[in-house]
């Protein structure tokens, strides 16, 4: 009897986790979402300017630039909240396949790490390199690498401690 009250405490504490995991991720995932459609919008009104302003024939040199960072920053969002909500690329005969998940979890794993820490590595040398013509560091749009990574890997543990618990329950 005792036993099995111990059992519900930790399966109760357990899903407790699992739903504050949740919780901060939908925060996360939101604020993702908002940031993300706001830089697409900028970078669409940015491309519009842009191409009015080269038709007119007074061109701002420097717009390609913000654009490319807007668009930079909206597709390593995008990516991480792919990440989270299963719409990537995958093979759809082995996603269903229980026991490859744990090496499907791993791949994505090393992947991820991978990412941050070479993300992070270019960024920094983005500290010492500026794009032309605008000569903003490369660094503000580089960051987006490692950190969309960070993100990446916490939804990653959301998703196994989840699948996890399925797996239990």
């Amino acid at each position: 009897m005792e036993n099995k009250m111990e059992s519900n405490v930790l399966n109760h504490r357990e899903e407790q986790a699992v739903n504050k995991l949740t919780a901060l991720g939908n925060t996360l995932e939101k604020v993702q979402l908002v940031v993300g459609s706001l830089l697409l919008a900028f970078f669409l009104a940015v491309i519009f300017l842009d191409v009015v302003m080269r038709e007119s024939g007074r061109p701002i040199v420097w717009l390609q630039d913000v654009a490319r960072f807007a668009f930079m920053w909206t597709i390593f969002f995008g990516a991480a909240i792919g990440l989270r909500r299963g719409t990537h690329y995958r093979i759809e005969i082995l996603s269903h396949i229980n026991f490859l998940k744990p090496f499907v979890f791993i791949c994505q794993a090393v992947f991820i790490i991978i990412l941050i820490f070479y993300g992070y590595q270019f960024a920094l040398m983005g500290l010492e390199r500026v794009a032309m013509p605008s000569g903003i560091p490369i660094f503000y749009s580089a960051i987006s690498i490692p950190l969309a990574g960070i993100f990446m890997l916490y939804y990653l543990v959301e998703s196994i401690r989840a699948w996890a618990s399925a797996k239990k329950g």
